[in-house]
């Protein structure tokens, strides 16, 4: 059987293909959406080793983590990108929420009250719920 040529080198190009860190990001959003928590994890670590300053992966991974209840490795993450991106309402958001978690309410509060100076309204409710004004 004779392999046409173009089906040759569209496999070659292929397995040459360097992936960048938005490709991982990605794949990873595509493996988180189905619940691939572990595995999309993978692919933002993967796209966070080409590029460390690449805060989307980091916010990304910190979901992730979340979702299996790994709050201190989210946490870990949305600090880094707060560290990366300061004006990021969705990463105190998402700190805060992680910080709850784990029953660490005055920062949880903290964050959420500077997600919502931020422009996260959703953070309002959560402070008036939880936080003593």
């Amino acid at each position: 059987m004779k392999i046409p040529a173009t089906l040759i080198l569209s496999i070659l190009s292929f397995s040459f293909y360097a992936q960048t860190e938005i490709d991982y990001t990605n794949s990873g959003n595509a493996k988180a959406a189905m619940a691939n928590y572990k595995e999309a994890i993978d692919d933002y670590t993967k796209a966070i080793e080409l590029n460390p300053k690449y805060y989307k992966a980091y916010n990304n991974r910190g979901t992730c983590y979340g979702s299996l209840q790994e709050y201190k490795a989210a946490i870990a993450d949305y600090t880094k990108v707060i560290e990366l991106n300061p004006q990021d309402a969705k990463a105190y958001f998402n700190r805060g929420y992680a910080k709850f978690e784990i029953q660490d309410m005055q920062n949880a509060c903290l964050d959420w009250a500077m997600a919502n100076e931020l422009g996260k309204p959703e953070a309002a409710g959560l402070i008036t719920k939880y936080c003593k004004q």
